[in-house]
């Protein structure tokens, strides 16, 4: 049974608002587009692995998927997929990479080659192995008591797995996507003994969902990027260009004509995951281009948004799910 699904990271979504925000020219373009290659990459290999991860018996296991928990130091540690039974914990850590990939204990790193050319990763079996510990801390300060184990689950089809043969842990916990039902379920019959009852099982999926805490990233400080730097206006749906003015209730595209009832929740949406949730009448006039204050007090009423404050102090709370809507123009 999946209690935590898999989203697309918010993340990505932040990118792709930088992306269509900034001047094509903009210096920091090749950094942003590098890190929503990667991130749409592991989101991908994370998808694939449901596939396989569905077909666990519902009854018996437990997947939560994307998980940020805390350390006792005040920090985080992620979880790409976390299955759980009565019997143990399996982590898994899902790489989504192609070419060859050399898991070099010597030197606890990752090696990709691809055309011709050598990159290093930090070791994913290290990464997977702290995760551990640091759930079994999390679990232990909750009076939980687990077997937990690990794997390293490669989701490319095209990659090629290496390592030296004396590397046991690399033979043994780096699998392939399609091998992860049979490895889990193996796992499972390691471990015989059901160590949770029905209320402990309970007790650590409330643990979980509760603990969980997903990163809010400030894009603009991430990047350093000025806010001035950010292009205003409601992007054409169309022709992608920022030309479309507000007429008799309808966005008017003075390039190429088109006519949109809903373009401005983009550009909202642009708003919220570049500044985050909370907005102003005057930020919205200054953000969409208009004049009229009644225009962009009731374009903010129809989202019915919660708002605060009174009058001129009035700021409303944007919201994902609201504006997030692949048909939203039209």
């Amino acid at each position: 049974m999946i209690h935590k699904k898999l989203d697309i990271p918010l993340r990505v979504y932040k990118d792709q608002a930088l992306l269509r925000r900034l001047p094509l020219n903009h210096d920091k373009r090749s950094d942003i587009e590098e890190d929503q290659k990667s991130r749409e990459s592991g989101y991908r290999g994370e998808h694939q692995l449901q596939y396989y991860l569905q077909e666990l018996p519902d009854k018996d296991f437990h997947i939560f998927n994307d998980l940020r928990l805390p350390t006792t130091s005040n920090t985080s540690f992620q979880i790409d997929s976390l299955v759980i039974s009565s019997h143990l914990a399996v982590i898994i850590e899902v790489k989504h990479m192609s070419g060859t990939l050399f898991f070099d204990n010597t030197f606890n790193q990752l090696i990709q080659t691809k055309s011709k050319k050598e990159r290093a990763y930090l070791n994913p079996l290290a990464q997977v192995r702290r995760q551990k510990h640091l759930l079994e801390r999390l679990m232990q300060s909750n009076q939980v008591h687990l077997p937990i184990d690990y794997l390293v689950v490669s989701s490319n089809a095209h990659a090629i797995l290496k390592a030296k043969p004396e590397n046991q842990e690399g033979f043994q916990k780096v699998i392939r996507v399609e091998q992860v039902l049979e490895k889990i379920l193996s796992l499972h019959h390691i471990h015989p003994k059901p160590m949770l009852t029905l209320s402990n099982m309970n007790k650590i999926m409330t643990l979980l969902l509760n603990k969980h805490n997903p990163v809010d990233t400030n894009i603009l400080k991430t990047y350093s990027i000025d806010v001035n730097n950010i292009i205003c206006g409601v992007q054409c749906p169309a022709c992608k260009k920022y030309s479309m003015t507000r007429k008799f209730g309808e966005w008017y595209c003075s390039i190429c004509q088109c006519v949109s009832k809903k373009a401005h929740k983009q550009a909202l949406l642009d708003y919220f995951l570049l500044f985050g949730s909370k907005i102003t009448n005057r930020q919205c006039r200054d953000f969409l281009h208009l004049t009229s204050r009644k225009v962009a007090w009731q374009l903010l009423k129809d989202l019915n948004l919660p708002s605060d404050g009174e009058n001129r102090t009035t700021f409303y709370t944007l919201s994902f799910d609201k504006l997030y809507d692949a048909g939203s123009n039209d």
